[in-house]
């Protein structure tokens, strides 16, 4: 489904998984609406804050 629509390979799918890339705001809202779940509380995917130290 996420190859049909964002034209995403496996290798790019994999590195998201492993938290070696962040995808890109289409990519990651497909991703959690396929999953079902709210891309806010992905914590892979949030920017650290200097802030809070996330």
């Amino acid at each position: 489904m996420i190859n049909n629509t964002m034209k995403c390979t496996l290798r790019n799918y994999q590195n998201i998984e492993y938290g070696v890339v962040i995808p890109n705001v289409t990519l990651a809202l497909l991703i959690s609406h396929l999953y079902k779940i709210d891309p806010r509380e992905v914590d892979e995917w949030k920017y650290p804050d200097k802030r809070t130290n996330l």
